[in-house]
């Protein structure tokens, strides 16, 4: 009987090792990127935090700053995304704000949906997106109260 339980445990390990998979590794919690367009309009350094890593989908919030139209000029792009799908590719989707401190007080907001390359190893980051942005305020004034809007970032995670 004990020469019979000590097989039975023995083929069990074999068989625990064999469908074993090789550990996923997450992706790295913080990404600093410069993104061309986008949320921040014409250039933007960014600082992203992501939250509930998981190989196939996570959350991340970010701000950032960008140059505006003349040197006292700025743009203070925030958002929240949420990525899903497997490793090293994802869709982002989210919501954006985007302020620009001048007398006008100017705000936008904008929707995200764009594809995300994040390789966990190297640490290299790729986003390409499309971001329209809503005017929050001054709706008479525009002729186009919505902009169709588009972005590419690069970056690094870690």
């Amino acid at each position: 009987m004990k020469t019979i339980v000590l097989i039975i445990a023995l083929v069990l390990s074999f068989i625990q090792n064999t469908f074993a998979q090789k550990p996923v590794t997450p992706l790295p919690p913080n990404s600093i990127y410069e993104e061309l367009l986008g949320s921040g309009f014409i250039l933007s350094f960014n600082y992203q935090r992501h939250f509930f890593l998981q190989a196939d989908r996570h959350l991340s919030v970010r701000a950032g700053i960008g140059p505006g139209f003349n040197k006292e000029d700025a743009f203070l792009p925030i958002g929240v995304t949420y990525n899903i799908g497997s490793l090293k590719h994802f869709f982002e989707t989210g919501l954006g704000y985007t302020h620009r401190p001048d007398p006008d007080e100017q705000r936008w907001v904008n929707v995200k949906l764009g594809y995300k390359y994040q390789h966990h190893y190297s640490g290299f980051l790729f986003k390409a997106q499309l971001t329209p942005m809503f005017f929050v305020n001054d709706f008479d004034d525009r002729k186009w109260p919505v902009w169709p809007w588009g972005g590419i970032a690069l970056g690094w995670s870690f």
